[in-house]
């Protein structure tokens, strides 16, 4: 039993630390543990440069769950610092984040990517973003969050996809589906489209939304734009 913070399933930290492959395919999953009042049991956490990266057409799966416990931070996927990074290079992603915590735990996200994180598709590479907050009284279950500037959830030509459902219980509230902030951003490059997809949090508190975007440069956005004389246009 693990009582102190920061019982992580899978952590990848610093420049030199990196989980790749040469062109295969990569797939991660990772549980985090701790009991008690620990905080900060992160499924799959990349900080100070880490990355899970494939290269050639390989694809990448990668899913987290946050630790059950009383304490606040649980996140399932966290890409958290500038350089940290989930890329492939020309084959598809999908990142899948299961936010926990119990009782009166606050702040658990499915995916949280924060502070010059990315999760990149590159080449023809899609994208898929699923998060899913976790189910505790506190407030501030977000499925997911892109948060500060520089982080990014994106492709560099194919379609991106994000999925967040708000967690919380009882009268928890600030449950956001998807939450873009301080110039967070989620878009596609190229010719990629983008769907975005958010729930609020279905607890009786109040500022449930699915989806929330604040503060200038904060985005979600494609790079594509159809014909003037097409009935669909995407930007």
């Amino acid at each position: 039993m693990c009582y102190g913070d920061a019982n992580h399933g899978i952590l990848v930290s610093n420049a030199y630390s990196k989980i790749n492959s040469n062109g295969g395919d990569v797939n991660i999953l990772g549980l985090g543990g701790g009991s008690g009042n620990a905080n900060a049991n992160h499924g799959v956490y990349l900080n100070f440069g880490g990355e899970i990266a494939a290269a050639g057409n390989g694809k990448i799966v990668v899913s987290g769950t946050g630790g059950s416990t009383k304490g606040n931070d649980n996140y399932g996927v966290y890409v958290n610092s500038v350089n940290s990074k989930i890329s492939s290079s020309n084959g598809d992603v999908k990142v899948m984040g299961q936010g926990v915590g119990k009782e009166t735990s606050a702040n658990n996200f499915g995916v949280q990517v924060m502070s010059g994180g990315e999760i990149i598709a590159r080449g023809e590479g899609n994208l898929e973003v699923i998060g899913t907050g976790g189910a505790a009284f506190g407030n501030f279950n977000f499925g997911i969050s892109v948060f500060l500037a520089n982080s990014r959830i994106t492709s560099s030509n194919g379609n991106v996809k994000v999925i967040g459902q708000g967690g919380g219980i009882g009268s928890s509230g600030f449950n956001y589906g998807v939450y873009a902030e301080f110039r967070g951003e989620i878009s596609a490059g190229g010719s990629g489209m983008v769907d975005v997809y958010g729930t609020g949090g279905f607890s009786a508190g109040i500022g449930n939304t699915g989806i929330y975007v604040s503060y200038p440069n904060s985005k979600i956005t494609s790079r594509w734009k159809c014909q003037s004389n097409s009935p669909r246009r995407r930007e």
